[in-house]
């Protein structure tokens, strides 16, 4: 619960990222975000990072209602990739084919990737 004692028993960890690639529909308001953490082994990183980078450029970017498409890169001590979608709605979200994101979450686990996912709201002033 937000406000209590004992929200904050850990010491937050701070990551820093560089942008590689960037889709966005420039005006179009994005309501829904969904973002996905990947870390794994420096080993196999390079190969995470190719696949990230080939969803990019290949996943749907026609796909109604996508309206931001990120990949960055950890710059810190350990690798990791940050990518980030916008959605105008949450309604596109839903109808947008969730096959095609889970079979990269599948391809970046079998290069020895664990990944978290959020998804939420965009916190933008209006909103």
């Amino acid at each position: 619960m937000l406000g209590t004692p004992d929200q904050l028993q850990q010491v937050p960890v701070y990551r820093f990222y560089q942008r590689l690639a960037l889709f966005e529909r420039v005006l179009v308001p994005v309501s829904i975000v969904g973002v996905a953490i990947v870390d794994g082994p420096v080993a196999t990183h390079a190969a995470r990072r190719d696949l990230a980078l080939a969803y990019h450029r290949f996943g749907g970017r026609d796909r109604p209602g996508l309206a931001l498409l990120q990949v960055h890169e950890a710059v810190d001590a350990a690798p990791g990739l940050l990518l980030i979608s916008g959605w105008e709605t949450v309604e596109q979200l839903r109808q947008a084919d969730p096959e095609a994101g889970r079979a990269l979450l599948d391809q970046l686990e079998a290069n020895g990737g664990t990944h978290r996912r959020f998804v939420g709201r965009a916190l933008t002033a209006g909103s």
